[in-house]
């Protein structure tokens, strides 16, 4: 892998935004490199940056202020995809490929031309969106009289730094960067939930009221799941497992999954005051616990994000939790 440090003037451009509170908040273009000593295309560059910077963060509060996109809903496949995949989260809590689609309409909406936050090119500049070159495809090149000058990717804040992976951009252009957005988190979900019905947008100091309320409460819930997990850990149970079944040792190969499951899906039943509970549900229900699903035989896949989005909109306790 080609080292990370950069040349030329400029690791990281900030920008302080102020919000709710007056509270700095700082933003940053991540791996900002420019390998050239032309002040021009140096100049050029930043201003790029700044522009896609701008845009993204613009559509990061835009799909959270209007999770249903209103009028962008049928922008392209991305667009439709989201639609999909945030009404069944609506429906069914489901997370599974929630947080790519989201960084895919992010992307949509600052490179598509028919979109309110499309990067425009300066005079005299163009940009182009998903350029393939080696193995590599930035997101955004920024281009004049058939040159490529820079390249920069948006990047949900969790994977800066990929563009070194594999093909690394260092060996492609000179100039380069990472624009980040947050990746979606609970207290996300929780705002868009709330926004649900949202049809235009709102202000940035009352999404930043929003974010921080849904932070708070977050928070409050990961102590009080903790807390109900504690009480259903595996070993807490193991005795009253091994004697419901009628054996005679604490060996962990006399219990089997087809044991074990049975027992922690009546204590979540019991729990949670439900008639019927699947194998996944469970698992992920016990993750967002903060408990360990294998230990009850629960051996597949699970999310955090899935359980706690089924316990937020079933749990009363969750529910009344502010």
């Amino acid at each position: 892998m080609v080292p990370r440090e950069p040349a030329g003037p400029g690791h990281r451009l900030l920008d302080l935004q102020r919000t709710a509170g007056n509270a700095a908040v700082q933003r940053a273009i991540e791996n900002a490199r420019y390998g050239t000593d032309d002040p021009e295309r140096i100049k050029a560059a930043k201003e790029f940056f700044a522009l896609v910077d701008g845009r993204t963060q613009a559509a990061f509060r835009y799909v959270l202020t209007t999770p249903s996109l209103g009028a962008f809903v049928a922008l392209d496949g991305h667009t439709a995809l989201w639609s999909k995949l945030w009404n069944g989260y609506l429906a069914t809590g489901d997370t599974q490929g929630l947080a790519a689609a989201f960084g895919y309409v992010i992307e949509t909406l600052v490179s598509n031309p028919s979109s309110a936050y499309y990067a425009k090119a300066p005079d005299g500049y163009a940009i182009l969106p998903q350029v393939t070159k080696g193995g590599t495809r930035p997101d955004l090149v920024l281009a004049k009289d058939g040159q490529q000058i820079a390249w920069v990717d948006l990047t949900a804040s969790n994977r800066e730094g990929h563009i070194f992976d594999k093909d690394s951009w260092d060996r492609h252009i000179a100039i380069y960067a990472e624009v980040t957005y947050d990746s979606l988190k609970a207290e996300h979900r929780a705002t868009m939930v709330a926004n649900k019905d949202n049809t235009g947008t709102i202000s940035a100091e009352e999404l930043e009221a929003r974010l921080a309320a849904a932070r708070k409460r977050y928070e409050k819930l990961r102590v009080y799941w903790k807390a109900v997990g504690t009480g259903l850990r595996f070993s807490g149970w193991k005795a009253q497992v091994r004697d419901s079944e009628g054996l005679k040792t604490y060996d962990m190969l006399d219990l089997q999954s087809e044991r074990k499951i049975p027992y922690i899906l009546e204590l979540l039943r019991n729990q949670f005051g439900i008639a019927d509970l699947d194998h996944d549900t469970a698992a992920n229900i016990l993750v967002a616990l903060q408990v360990d699903p294998t230990r009850w035989g629960l051996l597949g896949s699970s999310s955090v994000g899935a359980g706690e989005a089924w316990l937020m909109a079933n749990d009363e306790k969750s529910k009344e939790v502010s």
